[in-house]
């Protein structure tokens, strides 16, 4: 699961940055989530002497891009859980490169819950953010399954 958020940058289609968990289960997903974030290798996918997980993103203003919706979840108080976003690459100084990011108890009104982010960034909802309101719930995942770039 991981590992279709985080490489290629979290920049493909089938990545996803947002994982919805049931409630009796989410402390314990969520350490499951950061211990794998942690060992996360961001790099020089290029670089056969190297063991990557996550490449650079595709330019840099794709990298400023990920950066403002990181900041904009951090604004509308997302929990930022895992953050390394200061990464320095030797050799690759002016790529752009970004290390996994997790946020917890995002809701589903969020910028972040609502844009695809298209980097290495994955944010975890509580199943139980509908209060039982399953029209709410099928409404926000039909709505998710949308592109959304803007």
């Amino acid at each position: 699961m991981l590992s279709l958020g985080f490489s290629c940058g979290g920049e493909r289609c089938i990545a996803n940055d947002i994982v919805v968990v049931e409630q009796s289960v989410y402390d314990e997903f969520t350490e499951h989530v950061l211990e794998s974030a942690r060992k996360q290798t961001v790099g020089n996918g290029m670089d056969e002497t190297e063991t990557t997980d996550i490449g650079a993103v595709i330019a840099s203003e794709h990298e400023s891009r990920v950066w403002e919706l990181i900041a904009t979840g951090v604004d509308e108080d997302a929990e930022l859980l895992f953050d390394n976003r200061d990464i320095n690459i030797n050799e690759h100084e002016d790529g752009s490169f970004l290390d996994p990011t997790v946020f917890g108890d995002i809701g589903p009104d969020m910028t972040i819950a609502r844009k695809e982010i298209f980097g290495p960034v994955l944010g975890l909802l509580h199943g139980g953010s509908w209060r039982g309101d399953q029209n709410a719930q099928s409404e926000w995942i039909r709505k998710r399954s949308k592109p959304i770039h803007k």
